[in-house]
């Protein structure tokens, strides 16, 4: 766990303020598909990572849910049992036998890069 949060995240927002992080925060700044044009996104996170914390990764969903963003627009994973972060989960499996972290970016890539909804 990361015992200095408020000032590891002033290397991104400016702030040790706790407020002012969140209020810049991407949980933050979900609003209703009317209130926005949303974008595709695409998180995988690790239950390990100490720069993310997987707590963060699961707020982001329940954002995202509770303002009503077409699940088809978005996809969260978080693998278990796992310490890496960012591309260096590309070669694991999503789940046990399951397809690999850069098949799966693949194909949501071809889903709304190439095949726009």
């Amino acid at each position: 766990m990361r015992e200095n949060v408020p000032q590891d995240d002033e290397n991104y927002t400016n702030t040790t303020d706790r407020i002012a992080q969140k209020s810049v925060s991407p949980v933050a700044k979900v609003k209703s598909e009317s209130e926005q044009s949303f974008m595709p996104l695409y998180l995988v996170n690790s239950d390990g990572d100490s720069g993310m914390p997987p707590h963060q990764i699961e707020d982001m969903r329940c954002a995202l849910v509770s303002h009503g963003i077409n699940s088809n627009l978005y996809t969260v994973i978080t693998l278990v049992g796992n310490v890496d972060h960012a591309f260096a989960l590309w070669s694991d499996r999503v789940s046990p036998g399951g397809p690999k972290v850069r098949d799966k970016v693949l194909a949501f890539l071809d889903d709304h890069v190439k095949n726009p909804l």
